[in-house]
Protein backbone atom coordinates (compact mmCIF):
# COMPACT_ATOMS: atom_id res chain seq x y z
CA UNK A 1 0.00 0.00 0.00
CA UNK A 2 1.25 3.45 -0.85
CA UNK A 3 1.70 5.75 2.15
CA UNK A 4 1.54 9.53 1.77
CA UNK A 5 4.37 10.14 4.22
CA UNK A 6 6.85 8.10 2.21
CA UNK A 7 5.63 9.26 -1.19
CA UNK A 8 5.69 13.04 -0.94
CA UNK A 9 9.50 13.40 -0.66
CA UNK A 10 9.84 11.56 -3.99
CA UNK A 11 7.25 13.84 -5.57
CA UNK A 12 9.17 16.89 -4.34
CA UNK A 13 12.42 15.41 -5.64
CA UNK A 14 10.76 14.83 -9.02
CA UNK A 15 9.72 18.46 -9.37
CA UNK A 16 13.19 19.66 -8.34
CA UNK A 17 14.87 17.33 -10.83
CA UNK A 18 12.46 18.42 -13.54
CA UNK A 19 13.32 22.09 -12.98
CA UNK A 20 17.06 21.39 -12.94
CA UNK A 21 16.85 19.51 -16.19
CA UNK A 22 14.84 22.33 -17.71
CA UNK A 23 17.42 24.91 -16.71
CA UNK A 24 20.54 22.94 -17.77
CA UNK A 25 21.53 23.55 -21.38
CA UNK A 26 22.88 20.75 -23.50
CA UNK A 27 21.21 17.91 -21.62
CA UNK A 28 20.36 15.10 -24.03
CA UNK A 29 16.95 13.57 -24.26
CA UNK A 30 15.43 16.57 -22.51
CA UNK A 31 11.95 15.94 -23.87
CA UNK A 32 12.07 12.29 -22.88
CA UNK A 33 13.12 13.07 -19.31
CA UNK A 34 10.43 15.71 -18.97
CA UNK A 35 7.75 13.28 -20.05
CA UNK A 36 9.14 10.52 -17.81
CA UNK A 37 9.18 12.69 -14.70
CA UNK A 38 5.69 14.02 -15.34
CA UNK A 39 4.36 10.48 -15.69
CA UNK A 40 6.05 9.39 -12.47
CA UNK A 41 4.86 12.43 -10.53
CA UNK A 42 1.29 12.26 -11.80
CA UNK A 43 1.16 8.51 -11.28
CA UNK A 44 2.37 8.88 -7.71
CA UNK A 45 -0.26 11.47 -6.96
CA UNK A 46 -2.97 9.23 -8.36
CA UNK A 47 -1.74 6.39 -6.17
CA UNK A 48 -2.12 8.54 -3.08
CA UNK A 49 -5.68 9.48 -3.98
CA UNK A 50 -6.61 5.88 -4.78
CA UNK A 51 -5.12 4.51 -1.57
CA UNK A 52 -7.11 6.71 0.79
CA UNK A 53 -10.69 5.62 0.00
CA UNK A 54 -9.71 1.96 -0.30
CA UNK A 55 -9.12 1.82 3.46
CA UNK A 56 -12.79 2.66 4.13
CA UNK A 57 -14.28 0.04 1.82
CA UNK A 58 -15.62 -3.20 3.30
CA UNK A 59 -13.67 -6.24 2.13
CA UNK A 60 -15.17 -9.72 2.02
CA UNK A 61 -13.21 -12.13 4.18
CA UNK A 62 -11.60 -9.32 6.17
CA UNK A 63 -14.59 -7.23 7.26
CA UNK A 64 -17.46 -9.62 6.65
CA UNK A 65 -18.57 -13.06 5.54
CA UNK A 66 -21.55 -13.72 3.32
CA UNK A 67 -24.53 -15.50 4.85
CA UNK A 68 -26.01 -17.94 2.36
CA UNK A 69 -28.91 -17.93 1.93
CA UNK A 70 -29.58 -14.34 2.97
CA UNK A 71 -32.30 -13.94 5.61
CA UNK A 72 -35.25 -11.51 5.63
CA UNK A 73 -35.03 -8.50 7.96
CA UNK A 74 -37.62 -6.76 10.11
CA UNK A 75 -37.65 -3.73 7.77
CA UNK A 76 -36.52 -4.11 4.13
CA UNK A 77 -36.56 -0.32 3.67
CA UNK A 78 -33.86 0.14 6.31
CA UNK A 79 -30.31 -1.07 6.79
CA UNK A 80 -30.88 -3.52 9.64
CA UNK A 81 -28.03 -4.31 12.02
CA UNK A 82 -28.63 -7.27 14.32
CA UNK A 83 -26.58 -7.98 17.42
CA UNK A 84 -26.79 -11.56 18.67
CA UNK A 85 -25.82 -11.62 22.34
CA UNK A 86 -26.31 -13.24 25.73
CA UNK A 87 -26.32 -11.75 29.22
CA UNK A 88 -24.32 -14.80 30.30
CA UNK A 89 -21.55 -14.02 27.78
CA UNK A 90 -18.55 -12.20 29.29
CA UNK A 91 -17.60 -10.77 25.88
CA UNK A 92 -21.10 -9.33 25.48
CA UNK A 93 -20.75 -7.72 28.92
CA UNK A 94 -17.64 -5.86 27.76
CA UNK A 95 -19.22 -5.03 24.40
CA UNK A 96 -22.51 -3.74 25.85
CA UNK A 97 -21.51 -0.14 26.76
CA UNK A 98 -19.60 0.27 23.49
CA UNK A 99 -22.35 -1.00 21.21
CA UNK A 100 -24.99 0.95 23.16
CA UNK A 101 -23.10 4.22 22.64
CA UNK A 102 -22.48 3.35 18.99
CA UNK A 103 -26.13 2.45 18.34
CA UNK A 104 -27.34 5.74 19.83
CA UNK A 105 -25.47 7.63 17.09
CA UNK A 106 -26.61 5.60 14.08
CA UNK A 107 -28.19 7.55 11.17
CA UNK A 108 -31.92 7.35 10.52
CA UNK A 109 -31.60 4.86 7.67
CA UNK A 110 -30.11 2.25 10.03
CA UNK A 111 -32.25 0.12 12.33
CA UNK A 112 -30.50 -1.64 15.22
CA UNK A 113 -32.00 -4.72 16.85
CA UNK A 114 -30.70 -6.97 19.60
CA UNK A 115 -31.43 -10.69 19.71
CA UNK A 116 -30.73 -12.60 22.96
CA UNK A 117 -29.72 -16.22 22.36
CA UNK A 118 -28.75 -19.27 24.39
CA UNK A 119 -26.24 -20.79 21.93
CA UNK A 120 -27.87 -24.12 22.72
CA UNK A 121 -27.18 -23.86 26.47
CA UNK A 122 -30.27 -24.49 28.58
CA UNK A 123 -28.86 -22.44 31.48
CA UNK A 124 -28.63 -19.37 29.23
CA UNK A 125 -32.27 -19.52 28.11
CA UNK A 126 -33.97 -17.95 31.20
CA UNK A 127 -32.19 -14.59 30.95
CA UNK A 128 -32.77 -14.56 27.19
CA UNK A 129 -36.50 -14.94 27.85
CA UNK A 130 -36.23 -12.28 30.56
CA UNK A 131 -35.09 -9.82 27.87
CA UNK A 132 -38.47 -10.08 26.13
CA UNK A 133 -40.42 -10.08 29.41
CA UNK A 134 -38.72 -6.88 30.58
CA UNK A 135 -39.10 -5.35 27.12
CA UNK A 136 -42.85 -6.00 27.16
CA UNK A 137 -43.04 -4.29 30.58
CA UNK A 138 -40.95 -1.27 29.45
CA UNK A 139 -38.40 -2.21 32.12
CA UNK A 140 -35.54 -3.35 29.90
CA UNK A 141 -33.57 -0.10 29.94
CA UNK A 142 -33.88 0.01 33.73
CA UNK A 143 -32.66 -3.55 34.25
CA UNK A 144 -30.21 -4.39 31.49
CA UNK A 145 -26.97 -3.03 32.92
CA UNK A 146 -27.97 -4.43 36.34
CA UNK A 147 -28.37 -7.90 34.86
CA UNK A 148 -24.97 -7.77 33.20
CA UNK A 149 -23.29 -6.45 36.33
CA UNK A 150 -24.93 -9.01 38.62
CA UNK A 151 -23.92 -11.94 36.44
CA UNK A 152 -20.35 -10.89 35.67
CA UNK A 153 -19.29 -8.71 38.60
CA UNK A 154 -21.29 -10.06 41.52
CA UNK A 155 -21.33 -13.62 40.09
CA UNK A 156 -25.06 -13.98 40.68
CA UNK A 157 -26.37 -17.24 39.22
CA UNK A 158 -29.47 -16.81 37.06
CA UNK A 159 -30.03 -20.17 35.45
CA UNK A 160 -33.79 -20.52 36.00
CA UNK A 161 -36.98 -18.50 36.14
CA UNK A 162 -37.04 -18.34 39.94
CA UNK A 163 -33.55 -16.82 40.26
CA UNK A 164 -34.24 -14.27 37.52
CA UNK A 165 -37.57 -13.32 39.09
CA UNK A 166 -35.95 -12.93 42.50
CA UNK A 167 -33.28 -10.64 41.07
CA UNK A 168 -35.56 -8.32 39.10
CA UNK A 169 -37.99 -8.05 42.03
CA UNK A 170 -35.10 -6.85 44.19
CA UNK A 171 -34.61 -3.97 41.75
CA UNK A 172 -38.06 -2.49 41.47
CA UNK A 173 -39.85 -4.87 39.11
CA UNK A 174 -43.14 -6.31 40.32
CA UNK A 175 -42.60 -10.08 40.71
CA UNK A 176 -46.16 -11.08 39.81
CA UNK A 177 -46.23 -8.90 36.71
CA UNK A 178 -42.82 -10.18 35.63
CA UNK A 179 -43.91 -13.81 36.06
CA UNK A 180 -47.03 -13.16 33.99
CA UNK A 181 -45.01 -11.51 31.24
CA UNK A 182 -42.26 -14.14 31.34
CA UNK A 183 -44.79 -16.95 30.81
CA UNK A 184 -46.97 -15.11 28.30
CA UNK A 185 -47.49 -16.50 24.81
CA UNK A 186 -45.94 -13.40 23.20
CA UNK A 187 -42.72 -13.54 25.22
CA UNK A 188 -42.28 -17.28 24.76
CA UNK A 189 -42.89 -16.91 21.03
CA UNK A 190 -40.31 -14.12 20.78
CA UNK A 191 -37.72 -16.20 22.60
CA UNK A 192 -38.32 -19.22 20.36
CA UNK A 193 -38.12 -16.97 17.29
CA UNK A 194 -34.78 -15.63 18.54
CA UNK A 195 -33.41 -19.16 18.84
CA UNK A 196 -34.61 -19.96 15.33
CA UNK A 197 -33.05 -16.75 14.03
CA UNK A 198 -29.76 -17.76 15.64
CA UNK A 199 -29.86 -21.02 13.65
CA UNK A 200 -30.83 -19.49 10.28
CA UNK A 201 -28.09 -16.86 10.69
CA UNK A 202 -25.59 -19.61 11.57
CA UNK A 203 -24.47 -17.86 14.76
CA UNK A 204 -21.56 -19.70 16.38
CA UNK A 205 -20.70 -17.26 19.16
CA UNK A 206 -21.56 -13.95 20.77
CA UNK A 207 -21.46 -11.06 20.28
CA UNK A 208 -22.06 -11.32 16.54
CA UNK A 209 -23.17 -8.45 14.30
CA UNK A 210 -25.12 -9.11 11.10
CA UNK A 211 -26.03 -6.45 8.53
CA UNK A 212 -29.16 -6.77 6.36
CA UNK A 213 -29.48 -10.48 7.04
CA UNK A 214 -26.59 -11.38 4.76
CA UNK A 215 -23.33 -9.83 5.94
CA UNK A 216 -21.85 -11.38 9.08
CA UNK A 217 -19.31 -8.91 10.42
CA UNK A 218 -16.00 -10.69 10.92
CA UNK A 219 -15.01 -10.62 14.58
CA UNK A 220 -11.76 -12.52 14.05
CA UNK A 221 -8.42 -10.75 14.19
CA UNK A 222 -9.73 -7.55 15.77
CA UNK A 223 -7.64 -5.65 18.30
CA UNK A 224 -10.75 -4.78 20.30
CA UNK A 225 -14.47 -4.26 20.05
CA UNK A 226 -13.94 -0.75 18.72
CA UNK A 227 -12.48 -2.35 15.60
CA UNK A 228 -15.50 -4.68 15.35
CA UNK A 229 -17.73 -1.60 15.25
CA UNK A 230 -15.47 0.02 12.66
CA UNK A 231 -15.89 -3.04 10.47
CA UNK A 232 -19.64 -2.86 11.03
CA UNK A 233 -19.61 0.78 9.90
CA UNK A 234 -17.85 -0.21 6.68
CA UNK A 235 -20.37 -2.97 6.01
CA UNK A 236 -23.23 -0.54 6.68
CA UNK A 237 -21.75 1.86 4.11
CA UNK A 238 -21.53 -0.99 1.60
CA UNK A 239 -25.15 -1.99 2.26
CA UNK A 240 -26.25 1.63 1.85
CA UNK A 241 -24.54 1.87 -1.55
CA UNK A 242 -26.10 -1.44 -2.53
CA UNK A 243 -29.59 -0.21 -1.66
CA UNK A 244 -29.02 3.02 -3.59
CA UNK A 245 -28.36 1.01 -6.75
CA UNK A 246 -31.72 -0.75 -6.56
Amino acid sequence: MVRVGTLLPWVEFGFEFFLNVQESPGVEMLGYLKRLMLVLIMGSGMSVMAATPAASVAVEGADYKLLTPAQPTIDPKKIVVTEFFSYQCSHCYVFYPLVSSWAAKLPKDVLFERVPVSLGRAAWQPVAQAFYALQSMNKLEQMESLLYSAIHTQKTLMYDEASVTKFVSQHGVNAAEFTAAYNSFGVKSSQLAAEQKMKTHMIQGTPTMVVNGKYIVNGEGTKGYEELLQRTDRVIAMARAEQARK
